[in-house]
């Protein structure tokens, strides 16, 4: 049993030092944000992979993709490796732009598709459906408070004064 624990144990810290490799992130994170970059038509001109990474890093943090560029960046076998050795798993690949935008605006932020990523790393966790539920929750709970207050202000609003006719159905036909 001990030999099982202390296995498991190796295991792990193998797969927590690959997530904690910053070269690794950097590299990788790179390689997918040139493909993204080349995707774009017309509007990559203002970016340039030269510059000071000073320069990169603030015109990376005003660029945008649409959801059309990212899948299509995913398709390309540099991605998919860089993904892979990110430990992203493979099953998420297809639905990657759908994933990093979930407030379904079409577009995604530099920032967001680099938070995203970071996330997405591993495997999935117990506290990571642990998290989703109590943000379900939450969410639940504002909406059935909103639904009550607006119930409450339907009740309080007093009736409106609609102007009185003295038209009879005969006088209309």
């Amino acid at each position: 049993e001990s030999t099982l624990a202390a296995a498991t144990d190796i295991a792990f810290r193998k797969k927590q030092d690959k997530l904690d490799d910053e070269v690794r992130w950097s590299v990788n994170i790179v390689t997918l944000l040139r493909a993204i970059v080349g995707q774009l038509s017309g509007e990559d001109s203002e970016f340039c992979w030269d510059d000071a990474p000073y320069v990169q890093s603030e015109a990376l943090l005003h660029l945008h993709f649409s959801r059309d560029i990212v899948d299509a960046a995913v398709k390309q076998e540099d991605v998919k490796r860089a993904l892979g050795n990110l430990d992203i798993d493979p099953q998420d690949y297809r639905y990657l732009s759908d994933i990093l935008d979930p407030g379904n605006r079409g577009e995604i932020s530099a920032l967001e598709l680099v938070h995203g990523l970071k996330k997405l790393r591993g495997e999935p966790r117990r506290s990571d459906i642990v998290t989703v539920d109590l943000m379900v929750r939450s969410i639940q709970e504002k909406v059935t408070d909103m639904m009550h207050w607006l119930a409450e202000d339907i009740e309080n609003k007093p009736e409106p004064n609609l102007p009185e006719t003295n038209k009879s159905a005969e006088t209309i036909f």
